[in-house]
C-alpha cells in the first residue's frame, strides 16, 4: 500500500489516497513521501494552500482501482476478478465518499456457468465504460447482458439481459413438443385399453 493522488485540474481539486497508519508495508514512507503528505487524510480537497477538505475516504482503494466523474465528487470500484463465489462486491458506487450502492455477480450474471465457459480466473465483465458528460457507467457482461448505472447514485438505468441462442430456443421447444405428442399418445392408448 503507498499513497497516492489524482488531480481534477478543471475544477480545482485533488483526491489524495493515504494509508491508514497500522498498515504500512514500508517503514521509510514518511521519509519517501514526507511527514506532511503522510499526514493527508484520505479524501477530496480543495486544491488551495491550506487544503480543504470536502469529504474524506475511510478505506483504502489501490491506485487505479478507482475510476472518478469529472469533478471527483463520485467514483466507482469495478473488480473484475472473482473467485467462484459470486455474492462478493463486484462493482460499487460512492458519492462524496460513502458508498451509495454494490453489485453482486449474482445480481448481474444469470448463469454461473457464463464464468466458468468464457475464462479463468472468473471475470464477469466483458467491458466497462465511463461517460463523463452523461456520468454514466455502461458495462456489458461476458454472457452478452448490457446495463448503464447513475455514477452518482449507483441505480441500473437501463439494462438488457443476453436472450438465449436461437438453437436453445429451438431445442426447448422441439422437448415441449415432443413431450406434448407422447403425452397425447399415452392418454389415446390409455383411452383405446378401456373400450
Amino acid at each position: 500500500m503507498s499513497p497516492w493522488e489524482v488531480e481534477f485540474e478543471e475544477y480545482g481539486r485533488i483526491f489524495f489516497m493515504t494509508p491508514p497508519e497500522g498498515l504500512w508495508h514500508w517503514e521509510g514512507y514518511v521519509e519517501w513521501y514526507g511527514q506532511e503528505r503522510m499526514q493527508i487524510h484520505s479524501g477530496l480537497y480543495y486544491n488551495a494552500d491550506p487544503l480543504v477538505n470536502i469529504y474524506r475516504v475511510y478505506e483504502y482503494h489501490s491506485s487505479g482501482a478507482l475510476r472518478f466523474s469529472s469533478d471527483g465528487q463520485y467514483f466507482f470500484e469495478i473488480r473484475r476478478d472473482i473467485s467462484r463465489e459470486m455474492s462478493h462486491d463486484v462493482l460499487r458506487f460512492f458519492a462524496d465518499g460513502q458508498r451509495v450502492a454494490s453489485y453482486t455477480a449474482e445480481d448481474l450474471i444469470r448463469s454461473r456457468s457464463a464464468l466458468e465457459r468464457f475464462s479463468t480466473p472468473y471475470t464477469w465483465i466483458r467491458s466497462g465504460e465511463l461517460d463523463r458528460e452523461l456520468n454514466v457507467l455502461l458495462v456489458e457482461t461476458v454472457e452478452g447482458s448490457a446495463f448503464t448505472f447513475d455514477i452518482a447514485t449507483g441505480e441500473i438505468i437501463s439494462h438488457t439481459w443476453v436472450r438465449p441462442p436461437v438453437l436453445v430456443i429451438v431445442a426447448v421447444g422441439a422437448i415441449v413438443l415432443a413431450a406434448a405428442i407422447l403425452l397425447a399418445l399415452r392418454k389415446r392408448r390409455i383411452f383405446l385399453d378401456r373400450k
